[in-house]
C-alpha cells in the first residue's frame, strides 16, 4: 500500500506542478490533457480512501466551457491537488505535524506573491525544494531552495552581500535599526553557499532543509518589495 500511496502522491505533486506550469502560457489541449491525468489520480485516491476508509472526497474537474474557464480550471486542479497531496503525505510522510505546518505556510506565502515574481520558475523551483522536503530528500530539498536564495540575492544590486544589504536600506526595505534582517539575509547567504559547494561534506537535517526553505521565501519577499 504504501508504494501505491507514493506513486498516487507523485503523481498529484506533478499534475499540481504543471498547472502552475500552464498559468502563463496553456494551450486547450494542454489542459485537457492535465484534467485527464487528474481524473487517473483521483480514480487511484478514490481506491485507496476506500481502502483506507479516509473520509476526505476530490472534486471532479470537466472541461465545458474551457476556451473561457483556463484560469479557473487550472486553479481548481492545483487546490484539489493540495488537498489530496496533503492526505496522502499524512500518511507516508514521517514529518512532525509542527514541520508539516511550516512548510503549508510557506507553500501559501508563496503562492499569494506569485504573481508579484520576476520569473515563474522561482515558484516551480521553491515547490519542487517543498516536495523533496515532504518526501525526506533534505539534500536535494536544501540544494533547490539554494540555488534559488542564491539566484535572488543576484536580482540585486551589489557585488558583495554587504553592497547587497546596502542597496536594500537605500531602497527602505531594510531599516537601519533592523539589524536581525540583515542576520538572516547574511546567514542564508552562508548557509546556502555552504549546501551548494563550499563544504561537500555538509549533509542536512530536516531542520536545516526546513530553514532554507524559508530563507528562499523570505529573501524572495524581498526581492518583490524592492521592485
Amino acid at each position: 500500500m504504501k508504494s501505491e500511496v507514493d506513486g498516487v502522491l507523485n503523481q498529484f505533486r506533478a499534475i499540481r506542478g504543471f498547472a502552475v506550469s500552464l498559468r502563463a502560457i496553456s494551450s486547450v489541449e494542454q489542459i485537457r490533457g492535465l484534467i485527464e491525468e487528474y481524473a487517473d489520480a483521483k480514480s487511484a485516491f478514490d481506491r485507496i480512501r476506500a481502502e483506507m476508509d479516509l473520509k476526505a472526497e476530490l472534486r471532479s474537474i470537466f472541461e465545458y466551457d474551457l476556451n473561457t474557464r483556463k484560469e479557473a480550471i487550472l486553479q481548481s486542479i492545483e487546490i484539489q491537488c493540495e488537498k489530496a497531496i496533503g492526505i496522502l503525505e499524512s500518511i507516508v510522510v514521517p514529518l512532525p505535524k509542527e514541520d508539516l505546518d511550516k512548510v503549508s505556510r510557506l507553500r501559501q506565502e508563496l503562492g499569494e506573491m506569485s504573481a508579484m515574481l520576476s520569473d515563474i520558475y522561482f515558484e516551480k523551483n521553491v515547490n519542487e525544494a517543498i516536495d523533496e522536503y515532504e518526501h525526506g530528500h533534505f539534500l536535494a530539498s536544501a540544494l533547490i531552495s539554494g540555488r534559488v536564495l542564491i539566484y535572488a540575492l543576484d536580482q540585486i544590486s551589489g557585488k558583495s552581500i554587504v553592497e547587497k544589504i546596502e542597496t536594500l536600506r537605500e531602497k527602505g526595505i531594510i531599516k537601519k535599526e533592523k539589524r536581525e534582517l540583515e542576520e538572516v539575509v547574511i546567514k542564508a547567504d552562508k548557509k546556502a553557499r555552504n549546501f551548494l559547494s563550499h563544504d561537500i561534506r555538509v549533509e542536512p537535517s530536516a531542520s536545516d532543509a526546513l530553514s532554507l526553505l524559508g530563507d528562499s521565501v523570505r529573501i524572495l519577499k524581498l526581492t518583490v518589495d524592492g521592485k
